[in-house]
């Protein structure tokens, strides 16, 4: 049976993070401090550096970044879908279509080709 991940509050990875940017302790003496792998701390970190600003953002800054992220990632999936059903979906326009079945023929070219 596999032991199931450790979760952790944010507070506790602010913390760690937090005393990793500080540089008092090497990284590994804080991850066997805290009971977490080494690369776990130094992501945190980066974390910490890359995304602290954002802190400081404004909700409706913040808010419209999120967002924007997530509506990518929906697209993406909808346009996977959308190949896995054998339609086209025009970005620009919005519109659907039915692939041709020459259309088709030349997408397994092209992957079988990629492949």
């Amino acid at each position: 049976m596999k032991k199931p991940r450790n979760q952790y509050s944010a507070l506790f990875k602010f913390q760690v993070a937090l005393a990793a940017v500080k540089a008092d302790q090497t990284i590994n003496g804080l991850a066997s401090a805290h009971g977490v792998h080494p690369n776990q701390v130094s992501q945190w970190k980066r974390q910490l550096v890359e995304e602290g600003a954002t802190v400081f953002e404004r909700g409706t800054e913040r808010l419209q970044r999120e967002q924007r992220a997530y509506f990518k990632q929906r697209t993406f999936v909808i346009l996977r879908i959308a190949k896995s059903l054998k339609i086209r979906v025009d970005r620009s326009s919005g519109c659907i279509k039915a692939l041709s079945r020459r259309q088709d023929n030349d997408t397994r070219s092209r992957s079988a080709i990629r492949a």
